[in-house]
């Protein structure tokens, strides 16, 4: 039987795993995704074109799904490596208001230091920020206590104490937060749908042939 079409949906989450060198191990280290995956990106689909926008460094920016999905790691043990949750139906009159707040921050500076001061973002920190503003101040999804130490051994990574040094701030463990792999967590998101990046192009793959343990 074949697959069925799947098209992205404005207001969608797109997680990853980002081909990021060490610093993007460092990031999915410290906290497991939805099923254990590995996670350490997320976006927002802002439009019916496919668009994505995203916290990154240097700015927040937007980007194709094709090229989003073209920067994610290889898949390894049945890992998907990109994927979409869409929010519950009971939310989705929340993606408009949402949708405007986080379109009105692009351009602005990627949150280096993971701060609380939210004039500058990182990317899970921005999702839970627009769906907050559309929530009439109300969290969707709860802020989570930040970790800097890795998920199995509970030891602090080092990759993240040389980051904090030579930003000549103290790790914030334990503050105020949210990651992309607990976001995807989130009890008010289905994921729907998995992708795989060839050479060229995005290879579509349905969310049901993923393994669910």
């Amino acid at each position: 039987m074949p697959n069925t079409p799947f098209t992205i949906q404005p207001g969608d989450l797109v997680f990853q795993q980002r081909a990021r060198g060490d610093a993007g191990r460092a990031i999915s280290q410290v906290y497991k995704g939805i099923y254990g995956w590995h996670i350490n990106h997320v976006a927002l689909c802002i439009n019916d074109d496919s668009t994505l926008l995203e916290a990154v460094d240097p700015c927040v920016t937007t980007i194709s799904l094709q090229d989003f999905c073209l920067q994610s790691e290889p898949v390894t043990s049945n890992m998907p490596t990109t994927f979409v949750g869409r929010l519950k139906p009971s939310l989705h009159h929340l993606i408009p208001k949402a949708l405007v707040f986080a379109e009105e921050q692009s351009g602005l500076p990627y949150n280096i230091s993971f701060s609380q001061e939210h004039d500058s973002w990182y990317c899970s920190e921005l999702i839970l920020e627009a769906f907050r503003f559309a929530n009439d101040g109300e969290y969707v999804f709860q802020p989570s206590p930040m970790s800097f130490h890795d998920a199995e051994t509970g030891r602090m990574l080092k990759w993240w104490q040389d980051y904090f040094d030579e930003l000549g701030k103290p790790v914030p463990e334990g503050a105020p937060g949210s990651h992309p792999a607990l976001l995807s967590r989130s009890e008010f998101l289905d994921i729907v749908y998995r992708f795989e990046a060839t050479a060229d192009k995005p290879e579509a793959h349905p969310a049901a042939s993923v393994p669910l343990s």
